[in-house]
């Protein structure tokens, strides 16, 4: 196949997928009966409030007002997700529409990414149709939500790209921002470090290097996490 029409394919695909998803999902929630009103605070529920008082107020730890001695707050979350959405506050937008853009620009890039992957391993039909069981999949809801699971989705399926593809120069970036976006995060040193086993010898020192250089990323994102307490 030709270059330039497979990665035409493998970006037009993806977007329309993500388009045609957005616009289902978001037709769907305002239909029939709704908890609330608006939409922004349909999608922003739950957990989803608390990384929105995070982005907008930053990390708070006060005890309970019904049991003075438990404690209270945003402090058991963690930060990327927010941190992300705070930044886009500085073009305009307000917190919530920043964490719903952030989590959107996300799934699309997220989408984009994991087409690229699979099709690279097992070809175009495989990948349209991982992405179709994908978007089909009761929970992918979440994916619009002001939740981190499409920033988590992309910044996995981006180190995953990258393992596969032997760029590790960029490899500590995503895999340092993944250890502080969601506690699972940090799983991705496993396959980080069984690369760098597995292939020790083949990979030369600069390859090793990014490789070590990846791991020592992640456990100085969740240090520099840990001391902000």
């Amino acid at each position: 196949m030709n270059p330039a029409r497979l990665k035409s394919k493998s970006f037009v695909l993806p977007t329309v997928m993500f388009a045609v998803f957005v616009l289902t999902f978001l037709t769907l929630l305002q239909s029939g009966p709704t908890k609330y009103d608006s939409l922004i605070r349909t999608l922003i529920q739950w957990d989803g409030r608390l990384y929105l008082s995070i982005a907008s107020e930053g990390y708070e730890l006060y005890p309970c007002g019904d049991d003075s001695g438990h404690l209270c707050g945003n402090v058991g979350w963690f930060p990327m997700y927010p941190l992300a959405a705070g930044l886009l506050t500085r073009i305009g937008l307000d917190y919530r529409y920043s964490l719903l853009a952030v989590t959107w620009l996300s799934l699309w890039l997220a989408l984009l990414a994991l087409y690229r992957l699979v099709a690279r391993r097992f070809g175009d039909r495989t990948a349209l149709v991982s992405l179709i069981c994908l978007l089909l999949f009761p929970g992918s809801l979440y994916l619009l939500t002001g939740f981190p699971y499409a920033f988590y989705l992309m910044l996995l399926s981006i180190a995953f790209y990258m393992l596969d593809t032997e760029n590790y120069r960029w490899l500590p970036l995503p895999s340092a921002m993944l250890a502080v976006t969601y506690p699972s995060g940090i799983v991705i040193g496993l396959p980080v470090l069984w690369v760098l086993v597995s292939r020790y010898k083949k990979l030369g020192s600069v390859n090793r290097k990014y490789l070590f250089m990846t791991l020592a990323a992640m456990g100085a994102a969740l240090s520099a996490f840990c001391l902000n307490f």
